[in-house]
C-alpha cells in the first residue's frame, strides 16, 4: 500500500496541474483509493503517521507553504484559512471504525459466530472510539435538547432526530459521524 501511495502522489505530482488541483486530485482520488486498504490492512498507526509524513511533504510543496507549517494547521476545518482536505492518520481511524462497526452489526451469521477483531494497535483503539461516539450520542439522547450557545431563543438551531426514534442505519451513521467530530476535536486540541 505504501507503494501505491506513493505512485499516486508521484503521478500528481508530475501532471501539469496547479498546486491546489493537486491537493483536490489528493483529497478526492488519492484517499478514497487509499480507504480500503487501510481499513483492511493490520498496518500500525505509526506506519500510518510516517506516510502521512510524505503526503503533507508533497501538499505544502503544492500549497506553496513552508516546512514549518503544522499538520495541526494543514488539516484543521475551523482554522481562518480551512483546507477541506482530511488527513490520512485521521482516514485511517474513521475506517477502521467503520469496518468494526459492519462487524459488529453484520446481519451474517458466520460473522457473528467468528467475531473478526479489528487490530489498530495498542496506542489507538477503534473500539474506545465507538463506545464513546455512542454513549456520547445516547447521554445527548437523554439529555435532550439545549439551548444553542447564542440566546437565540427556543427553536432556535438544528433539529436533530432523536436517538432512540432513529433506525439502525441511522444510528451505525450518525455514531461514524460522532466519530469524525470527536477526532477533529482531538485535531483541534492538538492546535
Amino acid at each position: 500500500t505504501h507503494e501505491y501511495l506513493i505512485a499516486y502522489l508521484s503521478r500528481l505530482d508530475c501532471s501539469s496541474l496547479t498546486g491546489l488541483q493537486k491537493c483536490w486530485g489528493y483529497q478526492y482520488m488519492v484517499l478514497p483509493k487509499m480507504k480500503w486498504p487501510l481499513a483492511i490492512y493490520d498496518i500500525p498507526i505509526s506506519t500510518v503517521s510516517s506516510w502521512e509524513q510524505t503526503t503533507n511533504s508533497h501538499l505544502r510543496k503544492w500549497l506553496g507553504v513552508g516546512h514549518t507549517l503544522s499538520s495541526s494547521c494543514l488539516f484543521s476545518h475551523s482554522s481562518s484559512v480551512a483546507l477541506p482536505i482530511d488527513s490520512l492518520t485521521d482516514t485511517w481511524k474513521v475506517e477502521k471504525c467503520r469496518l468494526l462497526q459492519s462487524y459488529q452489526t453484520s446481519q451474517d451469521d458466520l460473522i457473528r459466530a467468528v467475531q473478526p477483531q479489528v487490530r489498530s494497535g495498542r496506542v489507538w483503539k477503534a473500539e474506545t472510539q465507538l463506545h464513546e461516539a455512542e454513549r456520547d450520542l445516547v447521554c445527548e439522547a437523554v439529555r435532550g435538547m439545549v439551548q444553542p450557545l447564542s440566546r437565540a431563543g427556543i427553536g432556535f438551531g438544528d433539529w436533530k432526530k432523536p436517538w432512540e426514534k432513529m433506525s439502525e442505519k441511522e444510528q451505525q451513521k450518525e455514531v461514524l459521524e460522532r466519530v469524525k467530530d470527536n477526532i477533529k476535536k482531538e485535531r483541534e486540541v492538538q492546535l
